[in-house]
C-alpha cells in the first residue's frame, strides 16, 4: 500500500473529531471520502498529508512514519490541494506551477532544464499551456483548478489529494476537472484520495468510497456494492433511490425526501 493510517485519532485541541480510525490506500487507487458536514472528512485528509499530527496512531506514506519524514521528502512523494487555495493574484499562471518543483530543489539551486521540462509537461497534462503568461488573478474558476492541479503535477508526486476539487465550479467546469483527474489517474497511475459533498461524481469517478459518520467508517468498498438506500438513509439521514446508470454502469442517487 502507498498510503495508511493504523489506529488514528484526530483532535482539534480538546474536541476529539476522529476517535479511532484505520485506512488503507492502494497505489493507483481513487479512493473518495463521503459523508455529511462534520463528519471528520477534511480532518482525515490532513492527517494523510501531515498537516494534523494525530493524537494516537500513525500515518504511512511508503511504509515510514510520515512524521519522522522531512516536509522536502514528503513533498516529493504527496501533494495536496486544499478547499480555496491561496495564491498572489499578480503571479502567473507557468510561476504558479514552477512552484511545484521547490521540493526536488536545494536552497541555493535555480530551476534547471529538466524543472521547466516538468513545469511544461503539466501544463500540457491540464490543458493550460495556452495560460501560462494569465495572471492567476484573472481566471475562470474551473481555468484555477486545473492551474492548482499542474502545479501539483510539477511535484512529481506519487499521491495527490484533494479537498473538494470542484467547489464553486458550475457542472461543465465540474466535469472538466474529474474527467482530468480520472485521465490522470488511468494514464499515470497517480493515486487519487478526494473528499467530494457531490455523492454521484464520487461514485462515478472513484474505486472505492468511504462513508464517514461522526469521525467513523460505516462502510468502505466499490460504488457499486456500498452505495445503497439504507446507507444514505443511516449516513445523510435522506431518503432516496439508488438507480444505475445505463451509460456508465455506476449508481446514481435521487433523493426525494428526509428522515425526521
Amino acid at each position: 500500500m502507498i498510503l495508511a493510517a493504523k489506529n488514528i485519532s484526530l483532535s482539534y485541541e480538546s474536541t476529539i473529531i476522529v476517535p479511532e480510525l484505520s485506512i488503507f490506500i492502494e497505489s493507483g487507487e481513487i479512493v473518495t471520502f463521503i459523508g455529511p458536514n462534520g463528519s471528520g472528512k477534511s480532518t482525515i485528509l490532513k492527517a494523510l498529508a501531515r498537516y494534523l499530527k494525530a493524537r494516537s496512531g500513525v500515518v504511512y506514506l511508503n511504509g515510514q512514519d510520515i512524521q519522522s519524514m522531512s516536509t522536502k521528502k514528503v513533498a516529493q512523494q504527496l501533494a495536496i490541494l486544499p478547499q480555496t487555495p491561496q495564491a498572489p493574484a499578480d503571479l502567473t499562471v507557468v510561476e504558479l506551477v514552477s512552484r511545484g518543483r521547490t521540493p526536488h530543489l536545494n536552497w541555493w539551486q535555480r530551476s534547471g532544464a529538466n524543472d521547466y521540462e516538468v513545469v511544461r509537461w503539466a501544463l500540457e497534462q491540464t490543458k493550460t499551456t495556452h495560460l501560462a503568461d494569465r495572471l492567476v488573478g484573472t481566471l475562470s474558476g474551473g481555468e484555477r483548478q486545473r492551474a492548482w492541479i499542474a502545479m501539483a503535477l510539477a511535484q512529481s508526486p506519487q499521491v495527490l489529494l484533494l479537498d473538494e476539487p470542484t467547489t464553486y465550479l458550475d457542472i461543465c467546469h465540474q466535469l472538466e476537472v474529474m474527467e482530468l483527474i480520472s485521465r490522470l489517474n488511468r494514464e499515470l497511475g497517480l493515486t487519487v484520495v478526494m473528499v467530494l459533498h457531490d455523492i454521484n461524481q464520487a461514485a462515478r469517478y472513484s474505486h472505492r468510497l468511504i462513508a464517514l459518520k461522526n469521525g467513523t467508517i460505516i462502510k468502505q468498498g466499490p460504488p457499486q456494492e456500498i452505495l445503497t438506500e439504507e446507507l444514505l438513509t443511516e449516513v445523510f439521514k435522506v431518503k432516496a433511490q439508488v438507480k444505475t446508470d445505463s451509460a456508465s454502469g455506476c449508481p446514481v442517487c435521487l433523493p426525494y425526501g428526509i428522515v425526521e
